[in-house]
Formats: C-alpha cells, structure tokens, sequence
C-alpha cells in the first residue's frame, strides 16, 4: 500500500518543547500523544507525516502550496486555516486536556478523523 502525506499544523511550540529543544518529529511531549496515536489506530505506514506551525518562517506559504491533506491541530489553528479558505481535517490538539487526554479515547478520535484518508489511500485515488 502507498503512503500519503499528510500535513499536521499546529500553532506553536510549547515553552516545554523549547526547553527541551524537541519538535513534532521527536515524538516527545504532544508529538508522542500524536505519534502513539497514528500507531495505535494502525496508520504506521499508510500516513507520512510532515509537521509545521503556523507561526513557523515560511509556513503560510508551505500550507497554502501543500498538495496533500492538512490536519488542522487545535481550534486556533482550525480558525486560522478556515479564514484563508484551506480545507482542513479538524483534530483535537494531542495536548489537549479532560477526558480526551487518555491514550486510548485520543488514539479513537485520531482513527475516526483520519479514516477516509487511509480509505481513499487503499482504494487508489
């Protein structure tokens, strides 16, 4: 099966992920909840994530350009894709807090957003 990218957006880095100097590819803090996430609902493999924050050097313009799907993390960035007119998948940001936070209820809520993406991946479009 053929992967796609998929564009995961979020706003910023964290003050911990700044101290720590790690990003969404190091699958620490809130990238290991996206991460473990992607594994845990079977998406190793069939999505290739890429990342980037929309208050990033350059990433209006590497989100407007981006020819595969956008995931939009979080209601901010969700509202700043819809005032541009990006389609977007909607996803509840991987640091979110409440019920959400548990493992398994975000790594369901992950599955069910992304599901089509695999779906049109596996029947070839």
């Amino acid at each position: 099966m053929n992967s796609v990218e998929v564009l995961f957006i979020g706003e910023r880095r964290s003050k911990s992920a700044v101290k720590r100097k790690v990003t969404w590819k190091d699958k620490a803090l809130a990238s290991k909840q996206l991460h473990d996430a992607l594994n845990d609902a079977g998406f190793s493999g069939q999505i290739e994530p890429r990342f980037v924050n929309i208050v990033d050097r350059g990433a209006s313009t590497l989100i407007r350009d981006f020819k595969g799907y956008r995931v939009g993390m979080g209601a901010k960035v969700q509202l700043w894709l819809a005032k541009r007119g990006l389609v977007h998948i909607p996803l509840i940001h991987p640091a979110a807090r409440g019920t959400i936070r548990k493992k398994e209820r975000y790594a369901a809520h992950v599955a069910a957003s992304l599901q089509h993406i695999v779906a049109t991946v596996a029947n070839g479009f």
